[in-house]
């Protein structure tokens, strides 16, 4: 039986990334929810039986901040059982086995408070106390003194924060919410005296690799390699990619933001951020910027604009909003069935390099043409593909896999 990673919330944001870009992807065993249940110690036993595990990957968590408070202080709840309860059963398990746990955490285990405040370094411990912490905060400060203390050497913790990357259709991270909302005229004031860093998921899924083929311990943390404002860094990322200057956005400071919003003092770490220069030194890595790291995602055409529906290529404006997207210089990408999809807006794609995305159901007309009940629409859809080859626009195709096709 050959040896095994095994990688828990593999769907998530960062772990999705982590499965893309990991070289040995033969050796990752990617369970299901259903079928790995971290608040089921039998499930875990259940895989360690039928599987020679050599590393555990632990993304998993309930990573709901405010969803979280509501349930502080209730050990019956989701937040404490999948994030304290989850990982203890983890930790009984590879303590019994020859087994590596790499543990994901994160900086919100730190107060950020002014009296002990960041960027905190590798070796600073978590705070202790409760009333300096959200639940969430706690329940994971809670797990990473439970792995350290019992498993040792056999245990990496990964601290992260505020993870952004270059896609991710699920989820919007901490730059590309902000920019959908300053898009809508809804982007709410940005904070100018809180601390903090990002992290960089491509680096995070680097770490990871070096860490699992060195089979390194110790805890470890993944940031940006200098801190910020919430002001400073989204303006930035404003200004690059829609030329909004700084003096144009609404700002608050922390504390007028929590009595506004009636939050307690401990929700948003005012002086937190992490130091990661320990972890840079034995990976051999050297962290991106914030700067850098906005820079190299707004190369990478990350902030682009996807226009969807409904069906897209009804719209009888299509071609202007086209010309309007390249003129803003962003990246514009369609989602269609294809089905309406004209040679003009082919060529205008074509013209401005964008993507697009059509959507097939099975490689068998009839089963295509039941569920979307049009009759003729895969030779449509089918045809709208082999155009759109023939042209340099970045073609995918989406597929939704269901028990008809």
């Amino acid at each position: 039986m050959k040896q095994s990673v095994l990688v828990t919330g593999s769907d998530g944001m960062v772990g999705s990334r982590f499965v893309e870009l990991f070289e040995k992807k033969e050796l990752l065993y990617l369970p299901l929810v259903e079928e790995f249940d971290l608040t089921d110690k039998g499930s875990i036993l259940e895989a360690f039986k039928n599987y020679n595990i050599k590393t555990v990957v632990n993304f998993a968590a309930y990573t709901n901040v405010d969803e979280a408070e509501k349930q502080r202080g209730n050990k019956n709840a989701l937040c404490w059982q999948v994030n304290f309860e989850g990982v203890k059963n983890l930790v009984d398990v590879v303590g019994k086995n020859k087994t590596r746990l790499i543990h994901i955490s994160t900086d919100m285990v730190y107060s950020g408070s002014e009296e002990t405040p960041g960027p905190y370094s590798e070796n600073v411990k978590p705070e202790e106390d409760l009333n300096k912490l959200t639940w969430y905060g706690f329940t994971k400060a809670e797990a990473d003194r439970h792995v350290i203390n019992i498993l040792g050497k056999k245990a990496a913790i990964i601290r992260i924060i505020y993870p952004v990357r270059a896609k991710f259709d699920e989820k919007s991270d901490y730059l590309r919410k902000p920019l959908e909302l300053y898009d809508l005229g809804k982007l709410y004031p940005l904070i100018k005296d809180q601390q903090i860093s990002i992290s960089l998921i491509d680096e995070i899924a680097e770490a990871l690799e070096k860490i699992i083929d060195q089979n390194l311990s110790d805890v470890h943390h993944i940031s940006s390699n200098d801190i910020g404002t919430p002001l400073e860094i989204i303006s930035y990322m404003l200004n690059k990619v829609r030329g909004v200057s700084m003096e144009d956005l609404k700002s608050i400071s922390l504390n007028e933001l929590l009595v506004k919003t009636e939050q307690p003092v401990f929700r948003y770490p005012k002086m937190g951020g992490l130091e990661s220069v320990q972890t840079q030194k034995r990976l051999k890595m050297r962290f991106r910027t914030w700067k850098k790291i906005i820079d190299e995602l707004d190369k990478a055409k990350v902030f682009q604009v996807t226009l969807f529906g409904g069906e897209p290529t009804t719209y009888p404006n299509i071609i202007d909003i086209i010309d309007y997207i390249q003129d803003k210089n962003m990246y514009c990408n369609i989602m269609t069935n294809g089905n309406l999809l004209s040679q003009e807006i082919i060529q205008a794609m074509d013209e401005i390099e964008g993507g697009i995305g059509i959507s097939i159901h099975s490689h068998n007309p009839e089963t295509h043409d039941s569920l979307t009940k049009i009759k003729g629409s895969w030779e449509k859809t089918v045809d709208a593909i082999k155009r759109v080859q023939e042209t340099n626009i970045e073609l995918t195709l989406n597929f939704t896999a269901t028990t008809i096709n």
